[in-house]
């Protein structure tokens, strides 16, 4: 948490505050993040009693932005690293029919971290069950993914890509209903992007943001 609000901190020029929320860690923890953020000028702490899931801690976050009128919205997870300027560059997509836009991804090893998901159906929900599965490594049109032979040109598209990192739209945010809160990890991408292509806007890959993710360290246990 403290290397992803140093790297924002570092590398985003435009205005912004950061809606920091404990999703009721231990206490310890809890005490470290009041310790070093409690009194920070452009830091807002929201300590949840109990622990509400990626989609509920998110909209804890969101909702409280947008009380304040944040004309759009970035989230990201605690294990996120940005790179570079990514808000000025992400921001830069959005318009009347492209509402959220999300930058590429690198593991900590380097390697390709994004996914640029299809919005589910019958096919795709068919062969998440084996045996139909393997079915995918045969067909690339059934995979639930866009195949990307270059992940240095960008994507407008009718989907999802990855939730550690994303901007949108606040507005058109709060008209889908915000994350479903019904569902506490994981799948949230999926029903966004239905949500999205129900009012017929667009999500856009851009490239030129990057950030480093260190793919479920914000999950683990220690």
């Amino acid at each position: 948490t403290v290397k992803c609000i140093n790297s924002i901190e570092k590398y985003v020029k435009s205005v912004y505050k950061i809606y920091l929320v404990d999703n009721n860690s231990k206490d310890e923890c809890k005490k470290k993040i009041e310790n070093k953020y409690g009194n920070h000028a452009n830091i807002q702490l929201i300590m949840l009693q109990k622990n509400v899931g990626y989609s509920g801690g998110n909209n804890a976050g969101i909702k409280m932005a947008m009380s304040e009128c944040a004309e759009s919205i970035l989230i990201m997870n605690s294990d996120v690293i940005l790179m570079n300027d990514i808000v000025t560059i992400l921001k830069s997509n959005l318009n009347e029919s492209t509402v959220l836009s999300g930058p590429m991804v690198y593991t900590k090893n380097g390697e390709n971290g994004q996914y640029l998901r299809k919005n589910y159906g019958f096919i795709y929900a068919l062969t998440d069950k084996k045996p139909f599965y393997y079915m995918r490594k045969l067909f690339k049109q059934m995979d639930v993914c866009y195949h990307i032979e270059d992940w240095n040109k960008g994507l407008i598209f009718k989907g999802m890509l990855s939730g550690c990192c994303f901007l949108v739209n606040s507005s058109v945010f709060q008209n889908i209903g915000y994350f479903d809160d019904n569902v506490f990890l994981y799948a949230e991408e999926y029903i966004i992007g239905k949500k999205l292509e129900a009012l017929n806007y667009t999500t856009c890959y851009d490239p030129r943001a990057k950030i480093i993710h260190q793919h479920g360290s914000s999950t683990k246990s220690t």
